[in-house]
């Protein structure tokens, strides 16, 4: 097996495999068009920045461009990072066949920040929901391990209407300030997937600010160690499509070398394509962060 490390994720694409590799596998693998699920991880940027950033990160101008993306783009799973209650409720005003789950991280409302979990109704059931902190106290809301903010994990177990496939979605948002919390949210991350997932195919999505220069590296190994989160990145059969970098910063269209955000998986879950999507809306973008979006196939 290849190892893919974060060195190779962030300077090249000699991780990708060659055209005549993927044609091959790609004529091996069978899927259905009706199993795959379209997955999507995006950081939306927080409403409040609005006074100190207001031509770049207005949500008024921005809303609109977010639900265009995700509609456009066929998404049916989506892990949204940093979106309050009425960013939420704007979306849902454009995009009334999603619905969503997740509470504010810091009180368990559905006040503050939330990191939501957007479904489409007509594909997914929802079977099961909860969230839990990146914490030593795990199951009440509490900072962790030296982190400016409260931060959590929201999931939910799934039932996929078309394939009858039960799966777990996670999403999360790590620390920006702490390599601690960062390190210590990643191990406590993957004792919650193992022990909630219980044997089923799970995916999470996340912003987990894996900066190069703030310890990104170490904090990736910790993550995908022993292969028990996979980046979907690798796993793809077709060769990664779009920038290498998922921060834009609202400005530069995956600045290379820069990818806080990720979709892992498990063994139980095929992964078809990977990608970082650039679109922008009269040459301005409609986040900090590009959203990354995968196209997954659950199996027995």
């Amino acid at each position: 097996m290849v190892e893919f490390t974060y060195e190779r994720i962030m300077s090249s694409s000699k991780a990708e495999p060659s055209w005549q590799k993927v044609k091959k596998k790609a004529l091996k693998t069978k899927v259905l068009q009706d199993n795959i699920i379209r997955v999507m991880s995006f950081n939306i940027h927080l409403k409040d920045c609005e006074e100190k950033q207001p031509e770049e990160c207005s949500w008024k101008r921005r809303k609109e461009f977010v639900a265009s993306m995700i509609r456009f783009h066929h998404m049916d799973l989506i892990g949204l990072q940093e979106p309050t209650k009425d960013q939420l409720n704007d979306l849902m005003h454009f995009l009334p066949e999603y619905d969503w789950h997740g509470v504010s991280l810091d009180d368990g409302t559905e006040e503050g920040s939330i990191d939501a979990i957007l479904f489409l109704k007509n594909r997914f059931e929802v079977l099961e929901s909860s969230h839990f902190y990146l914490s030593s106290t795990p199951e009440v809301s509490s900072r962790g391990w030296k982190a400016k903010f409260i931060r959590g994990v929201t999931w939910s177990k799934l039932k996929d209407l078309k394939t009858n496939q039960i799966f777990y979605f996670f999403n999360t948002h790590f620390d920006y300030h702490s390599i601690l919390a960062r390190n210590k949210s990643a191990q406590l991350l993957r004792e919650q997937v193992e022990q909630i997932s219980q044997n089923y195919p799970f995916i999470v999505t996340g912003d987990f600010n894996l900066f190069p220069k703030m310890g990104g590296e170490e904090t990736y190994k910790i993550l995908t160690r022993d292969n028990f989160l996979i980046d979907a990145q690798f796993k793809a059969v077709f060769p990664h499509h779009g920038p290498t970098g998922s921060w834009s910063g609202f400005k530069e269209a995956g600045q290379p070398g820069i990818k806080p955000d990720y979709i892992f998986v498990n063994k139980k879950i095929n992964v078809m394509s990977h990608g970082i999507l650039a679109d922008t809306f009269d040459g301005k973008f409609p986040s900090d962060h590009m959203p990354v979006v995968s196209e997954i196939e659950i199996f027995n």
